[in-house]
């Protein structure tokens, strides 16, 4: 299917021309990665749209604990990144190839150049809901880059009614009495004396709420939430706590707000004082599901950036194998290693060009100061009001001082000299007098000043000379909550306020009559952001050393490197077997054990067989120089007659006894490139299941295909099961298909009984039931059509079962995301994980050998 056509398929496109979709196909790139490769990573900034032309990608999830499950799959035809070509939010999961694929990508840079060209296109974009309500949100000024508004209310209609309430009904009764008096002749109307000066109070009186009622504000954003309050040039202030530092919300709805849909929230962080308080919103059960949601996404997204770093540490650390450099690799998130942190960027707003003017003039020495930058940090003084009040009677009486002297001087007023010979040098002594305060004043002015570092805020309040001096200093990580307050009208006209930063050990800083406070609380937040963040890092730097380290230390003990096949002995013995040993790769996706006692291995990068001589192990590699149709191998099955089948991402191949090579590939005699599996019948049939249906091979070679079409449930066949009695079992993407000898079809999914409809795996037990390995636990279907599905409640290591293998003695065994399982016939459970023997905790192949040996790839 050509590129176009998969665009058409995606409902954010659907509504496109087909000269549109061919211009948005003109930006794809395109590209084929290596199974093992991650192709966006929980954490990083989505930039990416995704379209799957063919392979399958596993998707993961870390949660708000740090745990790490599996959630789903993809295959061809599937698409995903819609939110990443219109705004640059953490990705929620990691995807990664499980095979080979074919890929095309439109970056959001090249989609909003598009949408530039050709304004057309955008208005025939189906933009889900959710991206629209984020894209029309409020772009506040004090916004990061990548952050966005998910909420925003001001309080509730009944807020705006309430203070105007009384003033409306005695305005009204006013009105009525006046209209009474009117038609009863008793007074003529008179509207420029009787009406004009109430409306004249009313309206501005009206007109002013309502300003007051929209200038307050409540949002939450996916960093923070945000109280705004303002009352229109008398104050303002604004509160604002992380997502990541809120601890609880707690929520208050009174007798009236029960009755119209409002309350209140305190958002507790782990200051002392670290509360914000959400007053009198609508839907307050709303507001506060809403910020837990984002402290929960906060929370997964650190976890997931955190476990990416422990593995890439791993890596280094005990030289593991890596999938290796990553083309499609997207901008890391805020959570980054130690040394590559970038603090978050200044927002686009700052102070105004008059603050700007007066910051230069105090620079030259001509005004004082307020403000001043260096490379590390930023210095307050207070507002120049509060210099001009303080220094204002001395500033006049030296501007006396030194008049009265001049003139004194020059013989003038002369009948003032006359009786006072000495005022020349009485003048002289006031004017230093005056000038000596206001040098004190200016000084004690000037020597007041806060001060916010990279790693500290500081406050100093110092006397001239040699009196005292208080300073109080704490490190930006102890802040919790930074708000400011503008306290009255000549507050506001001239924007000064007082700034509060709520530490957690320091007690309370206060930045008084600083100005613009605004910017002021938006600086330390963004250092203060900066300087956590790199003390998180650092703290899970040395911790992750710490790991890497323990693990280093018990494999030396172990005295082996565990790779990526393991063989469990019967008297509970291990052996490892890695790319050292011989195994052409460690991602193993299938094992088979031939009747010659050969045990043969599917792996990403070809076939590896292992069999004995002598005592001695002996290795084998097969790839595409050998005959391989395909080195991304899915699955191996051993036929009776020796010849070993094995189903890649591009096809099947066939190695025969002799050591003869046959390939078949799609559309040739496949329907589908993919093939994860394969299956002899009883009549020694070749049963292929791959992405777009199943196919079978007779003896004679003739060759029958089933889908869809003719009643099979789902195209993409993953596993497939061949009973003694000719029946065939299909576990597809959509549910379980059974095919009788006599063509008849019968399907089971979810609403039958099954645990899950993607179905993974499918086997026989003793007893002739039927085991289904699915994404959300295993099924059995009994004999007597009775369902029975296991969990991990019930024993298994984990829900995502891969592979349902059985054993010589009976047991079967289920190879999961977190580990193996075992379950003997008499119902007794035993898991076995990383810490058992295992040499990874994903299990995607189990094969039980004669001899009791258990193998896991």
């Amino acid at each position: 299917m050509d590129l176009v056509e998969r665009l058409r398929q995606v409902p954010l496109f659907a509504r496109l021309s087909v000269d549109d979709l061919t211009r948005l196909a003109d930006i794809a790139a395109e590209h084929t990665v290596r199974s093992g490769v991650p192709l966006v990573h929980q954490s990083n900034l989505g930039s990416r749209f995704f379209i799957i032309d063919r392979g399958e990608a596993i998707i993961h999830r870390v949660d708000d604990k740090g745990l790490r499950q599996t959630v789903g799959t993809l295959h061809a035809g599937d698409y995903f990144g819609a939110t990443s070509l219109f705004l640059g939010e953490p990705r929620d999961a990691t995807i990664t190839a499980l095979t080979e694929m074919h890929i095309w990508t439109i970056s959001r840079t090249d989609f909003q150049e598009l949408l530039d060209a050709y304004p057309s296109i955008r208005h025939r974009l189906n933009v889900p809901d959710e991206i629209i309500a984020k894209l029309r949100a409020p772009r506040y000024t004090w916004l990061n880059p990548g952050e966005f508004v998910v909420h925003h209310t001001r309080r509730h209609w009944f807020v705006f009614l309430r203070p105007i309430f009384r003033a409306t009904l005695l305005t009204a009764a006013y009105f009525l009495f006046i209209a009474w008096l009117v038609r009863g002749g008793q007074i003529e109307l008179n509207f420029p004396v009787r009406v004009l000066p109430v409306l004249a109070i009313y309206v501005p009186f009206l007109i002013w709420h309502w300003f007051d009622w929209r200038n307050d504000y409540f949002v939450v954003t996916t960093q923070r939430v945000t109280h705004q309050e303002r009352i229109a040039f008398i104050y303002e202030s604004r509160e604002q706590a992380l997502v990541d530092r809120v601890q609880n919300v707690k929520i208050t709805i009174k007798a009236e707000g029960a009755l119209l849909g409002y309350g209140d929230l305190a958002i507790t962080t782990a200051a002392d004082q670290g509360t914000v308080r959400f007053t009198d919103i609508p839907q307050p059960e709303k507001m506060r599901d809403l910020i837990m949601a984002q402290v929960v996404r906060a929370s997964a997204i650190r976890h997931a950036a955190e476990r990416d770093l422990i593995r890439a540490d791993l890596v280094t650390h005990m030289r593991l194998q890596s999938a290796g450099p990553n083309p499609l690799e997207e901008e890391k998130s805020t959570v980054q290693p130690v040394g590559q942190i970038v603090p978050p960027e200044r927002p686009e707003s700052g102070p105004s060009t008059l603050a700007r003017v007066m910051s230069k003039i105090g620079e030259l020495g001509v005004f004082p100061w307020m403000r001043r930058e260096t490379a590390d940090s930023i210095t307050w003084r207070k507002h120049w009001l509060f210099l001009l009040q303080d220094a204002l009677l001395p500033l006049i009486l030296t501007i006396i001082g030194i008049t009265l002297t001049a003139a004194s001087f020059l013989g003038w007023p002369p009948q003032l000299l006359a009786t006072l010979p000495a005022l020349p040098f009485i003048a002289l002594l006031g004017t230093a007098a005056a000038m000596g305060w206001l040098w004190w004043e200016f000084t004690d002015w000037g020597n007041d000043v806060y001060i916010v570092t990279d790693d500290r805020i500081i406050d100093v309040e110092k006397r001239p000379w040699f009196f005292e001096e208080h300073r109080r200093d704490a490190s930006l990580g102890n802040i919790q909550n930074v708000s400011f307050k503008i306290p009255n009208f000549i507050a506001s006209a001239l924007n000064y306020g007082n700034v509060i930063a709520q530490t957690a050990g320091a007690g309370e800083f206060t930045f008084d009559h600083v100005p613009y406070p605004s910017e002021v609380q938006r600086e330390i937040f963004r250092r203060m952001s900066a300087f956590k963040e790199k003390q998180r890092q650092k703290d899970a730097a040395s911790r992750r050393a710490e790991i890497a380290a323990w693990f280093s230390i018990y494999r030396e003990l172990e005295g082996s490197a565990p790779g990526g096949v393991a063989a469990l002995r019967p008297d509970g013995d291990w052996r490892f077997f890695c790319t050292k040993d011989g195994l052409v790769n460690e991602t193993v996706r299938a094992i088979a054990i031939g009747p010659d006692g050969a045990i043969w291995f599917a792996t990403a990068e070809g076939v590896g067989k292992l069999t004995q001589s002598n005592g001695q192990d002996k290795w084998e590699a097969f790839t595409r120089s050998d005959g391989l149709i395909s080195d991304d191998v899915r699955s191996v099955t051993i036929a009776p007659d020796g010849s070993a089948w094995f189903g890649t991402s591009n096809g099947a191949s066939r190695l025969n006894a002799q050591g003869q090579w046959d390939s078949f590939a799609a559309p040739d005699v496949l329907p589908g490139a993919l093939v994860s599996t394969i299956a002899i019948g009883p009549d020694q049939s070749v049963w292929f299941g791959t992405d777009q249906g199943a196919a079978r091979l007779a003896a004679n070679g003739s060759w029958l295909y089933f889908d869809s079409s003719v009643g099979m449930v789902h195209d993409h066949v993953n596993s497939i099961l061949v009973t003694a009695d000719g029946v065939v079992w299909f576990g597809t993407r959509g549910g379980v298909s059974r095919l009788t000898p006599d063509s008849m079809w019968r399907t089971y999914t979810r609403a039958n009984g099954l645990a899950a409809d993607t179905v993974l795996s499918v086997a026989l037990a003793p007893d002739g039931s039927i085991w289904f390995g699915t994404t959300f636990g295993a099924s059995r279907l009994a004999l007597d059509g009775s369902w029975e599905s296991l969990t991990t409640r019930d024993g298994l290591a984990g829900n995502y079962v891969w592979v349902i293998a059985l054993a010589p003695d009976g047991a079967l065994w289920f190879g999961t995301d977190e580990g193996a399982s075992r379950l003997t016939p008499d119902g007794a459970w035993r898991d076995y994980r990383v810490q058992d023997g295992l040499p990874d905790k994903e299990v995607r192949a189990i094969a039980a050998a004669p001899d009791g040996i258990i193998w896991f790839g």
